[in-house]
C-alpha cells in the first residue's frame, strides 16, 4: 500500500505526461515483481505441504492402538 501511495504522490507531482507514465511503469514493475515473489512463495508452500502429505506415516506401536 505504501508503494502505491508513494507512486500516486509522484504521479500527482509529475510535470509531463512522460513523467506520469514513467512513475506508473515503475510502480507496475515493482508490483509485478512482488506478485512473482508471492507466487513463488506460495508454490514452495504447496510443494512442502505435498511432501508432508505424501510422507509415509510412522508405524503404529501397540501402545497407540490400545491407548
Amino acid at each position: 500500500m505504501e508503494v502505491a501511495l508513494e507512486a500516486a504522490k509522484h504521479i500527482g507531482d509529475a510535470e509531463t505526461p512522460s513523467d506520469i507514465f514513467r512513475e506508473y511503469q515503475d510502480w507496475l514493475t515493482r508490483e509485478m515483481e512482488l506478485l512473482a515473489e508471492d507466487g513463488k512463495a506460495c508454490q514452495q508452500q504447496v510443494l512442502r505441504a505435498g511432501a508432508h502429505l505424501s510422507a509415509r506415516p510412522a508405524p503404529e506401536t501397540d501402545e497407540r492402538r490400545t491407548g
